[in-house]
């Protein structure tokens, strides 16, 4: 199975980074295209005011950062210091991120 694998051909780092490339991937596509559903199917909507717009922008920036740092904390083993803690605040950042651009345009 799996540790015959490794035992034939190594470690599978290949194999873990492009885990972890299509995780970021997946979770980004899944914001954008809460985005993208809420704002009319446009991210540049000329019926955005211009604070509305830099709002957007900022909590895109911010999703982009929640979902590297959620990589690197899935990377490290489950069993260090705060490792926990770590991941439920990622994941309480994440949801806030998508409430902070669903609520305004909703609204």
């Amino acid at each position: 199975c799996c540790y015959q694998s490794l035992k034939e051909h190594g470690d599978g780092f290949g194999w873990t980074t492009a885990s972890h490339f299509f995780t970021f991937l997946k979770g980004l596509m899944f914001f954008a295209v809460i985005a993208l559903i809420g704002s009319g199917w446009s991210m540049v909507n000329d019926a955005l005011m211009p604070k509305m717009k830099r709002l957007i922008l900022f909590i895109l920036v911010l999703q982009v950062l929640v979902n590297i740092a959620t990589v690197v904390v899935e990377e490290s083993p489950p069993g260090t210091e705060g490792w926990l803690a770590w991941r439920d605040l990622l994941h309480l950042a994440d949801i806030l991120c998508c409430c902070g651009i669903l609520f305004p345009i909703v609204w």
